[in-house]
């Protein structure tokens, strides 16, 4: 006669030996070059970088050089810009009338 606890089952389970893996044998590091000469990366930064952006040898690259600043340098130093000027219509009295605050 069979004979089963509902609440507390006990079922016979398949019993099993568990295998271990062998551990292979360590040979050689196969991704170590330092033996063999010029496998080592030249250094990245060992000189230094040139600046391939600069054109301070070329003459009229740099701001004010050019014969066109030259002759506005001179034109500014002969003649000041007036026409923003408006000291001599107000003479140094003008006071607002606006009130903002209020």
């Amino acid at each position: 006669k069979r004979h089963s606890d509902p609440m507390a089952p006990s079922y016979p389970v398949s019993a099993f030996k568990a295998s271990t893996t062998p551990e292979p044998k360590f040979l050689r590091n196969t991704l170590d070059w330092t033996d063999v000469n010029g496998m080592r990366p030249k250094d990245y930064y060992a000189k230094a970088q040139r600046d391939s952006l600069s054109c301070s040898d070329i003459e009229g690259t740099a701001v004010g050089t050019t014969p066109r600043s030259k002759s506005k340098r001179v034109f500014s130093q002969r003649r000041p810009a007036t026409s923003l000027d408006v000291h001599d219509i107000t003479k140094g009295k003008f006071v607002s009338g606006r009130h903002t605050d209020p």
